[in-house]
Parts: structure tokens; sequence; C-alpha cells
């Protein structure tokens, strides 16, 4: 992803735990108390646990509707999340460099309309962004997709 769209992560409302090796191991929402033993020892011993990389964000709907799908189905799906991620990732750049580019607004005045076209573009991807790691969380693996390499 592009340095310039924004932070990584997700504070979601759910999160997911997975234990290195071992796979899913529970959800919990954000504030709550991890359902897992694992996920509770790592909360007591660890003052910067939002730092783990077991700490992501898992949109619950998805795994509900891909949860009884054949493989390749989640496969087919997962690559369609992973173009589309592209196209709103390489939106987003354009977004960025049109805002860049754009006439300075005035400081008491609203930002603009290149920057909030920006904006927008970049929630859209970070929306798209959860939606594809639930996605490759549920189906286990990075399926190959065809079409332009190196990004």
């Amino acid at each position: 992803m592009s340095r310039h769209l924004g932070a990584k992560g997700c504070r979601a409302v759910s999160s997911r735990i997975l234990t290195p090796g071992l796979g899913f191991k529970g959800y919990f929402a954000s504030g709550d108390v991890p359902q897992t033993p694992l996920a509770k020892r790592i909360m007591e011993t660890d003052t910067n646990f939002d730092m783990q990389p077991e700490h992501k964000c898992v949109l619950r709907p998805v795994v509900g509707l891909t949860e009884n799908l054949p493989k390749a189905d989640i496969e087919f799906i997962t690559i369609e999340a992973i173009k589309t991620h592209r196209r709103l990732r390489d939106q987003a750049e354009v977004k960025f460099e049109q805002w860049k580019s754009s006439e300075p607004v005035a400081q008491e005045a609203r930002v603009g309309a290149p920057r909030i076209a920006y904006i927008l573009a970049t929630i859209d991807l970070h929306a798209q962004q959860a939606v594809l790691s639930t996605l490759l969380d549920v189906l286990g693996y990075i399926p190959k997709v065809s079409g332009r390499k190196g990004r």
C-alpha cells in the first residue's frame, strides 16, 4: 500500500485472536476481555497488547456469510476482493496526487474538494482492506491472482 494512504490497522468492534501454529482461537469485542486463555495471558503480561500482530480486525458478517461455502467459492470471492482492493488503492493514489497538486485552500475555509475526495477514497480502501483481511483468514492462504505483478 502506498505510504500516503493513511494509518495501518483496524480499531473495530470485534477482533480475532490467532495463535501462531494453532490458528483461530476466538473472538472478543474491543474493551472486553478476550475469550481464550492465550489472549488473557497476553493481556495480563503485555502492556502493549494493541501492537501485537494477533490483534486484528475481523468482520463477523463476512465470516458468517462464507462459513459453509466450498473452498473454491471462497477463493473466487477472495480473488475478486483482491482485485477490488487494488482498484481502490489505485484510485486513492490518484486522488492523493490530485489533492497534492491542487491549489491551496484558505485556512478558515473547508479543506477543499480534492482532499475530501482523497479521504473518501482512502476510507473505501481501508474498508475493503478489512473485508479482504477477513476473507484471507477464512480462506487460510493468499490465492494467486492474475494481473499486475510487483505491487
